[in-house]
C-alpha cells in the first residue's frame, strides 16, 4: 500500500487541497510555510479500491412504490456520506440495508418525490448487474414485508421512515450473490 500526503486548509465549502507530497516530512514543511490556515495532515492510500468494485460489483438503490413495482433504479456512490451505508465509517465498509417509509406517516414534506411516498422502500445492494440488483432488491423487499415485527414496529414508532442494517457484505464473498 503506497500513501500521500496531502496538505488541506479550510473547512467546508473553504476547503481545498494545497499540496500532495510523498512523505511525511516534506508535508510537515509546507503545513509549516503555510501558517495558521493549515489543517492536519491527511494520509491518503493510493490506488485504493475496494474489493466488491475490483470484482465488478456496483453499490445499487433500487426504489420500490408501495405496491413493490420499481420507479428507480441507480448505481450509487457507496462513499458517500450517508450515515446508514458505513459500518463503522467508510473505510470499514459498505453495508447493504433498506429505507422503509411508513405506510401510516402522511408525508406532507414529499415535494412530488414518488420514491419518498409513504410505503415505498429503497434497498441499497452490491450486485454486478440492474438485472441481478432488481432480482436481491426484489427478495429482500419480500423478506421485509414479511418481517411483521419490524413493519409494525415502523409503524408503531410515528416516525417517518425506518432504516435497517442488512449486515456487512464486506467482509466476506460468499455473502454477495454471483
Amino acid at each position: 500500500m503506497s500513501e500521500v500526503y496531502v496538505v488541506t486548509s479550510g473547512s467546508y465549502s473553504d476547503y481545498r487541497i494545497r499540496g500532495i507530497y510523498s512523505t511525511e516530512e516534506m508535508a510537515e514543511k509546507y503545513k509549516r510555510a503555510i501558517g495558521y490556515d493549515a489543517n492536519d495532515v491527511e494520509i491518503w492510500e493510493v490506488d485504493k479500491i475496494y474489493s466488491q468494485i475490483e470484482r465488478g460489483y456496483l453499490y445499487w438503490a433500487v426504489n420500490f412504490d408501495k405496491d413493490g413495482n420499481v420507479k428507480r433504479i441507480r448505481i450509487r456512490d457507496a462513499f458517500e456520506d450517508d450515515y446508514y451505508h458505513y459500518i463503522n465509517g467508510p473505510t470499514e465498509g459498505i453495508k447493504n440495508s433498506v429505507t422503509y417509509y411508513n405506510p401510516d406517516y402522511k408525508n406532507p414534506f414529499s415535494f412530488g418525490d414518488e420514491w419518498l411516498e409513504s410505503g415505498h422502500m429503497n434497498v441499497y445492494i452490491w450486485a454486478k448487474s440492474e438485472e441481478q440488483a432488481v432480482k436481491i432488491a426484489s427478495e429482500i423487499r419480500a423478506q421485509v414485508l414479511a418481517d411483521e415485527v419490524f413493519i409494525n414496529s415502523v409503524k408503531a414508532s410515528g416516525n417517518y421512515t425506518a432504516h435497517l442494517d442488512l449486515g456487512n457484505l464486506w467482509e466476506s464473498e460468499a455473502n454477495i450473490a454471483e
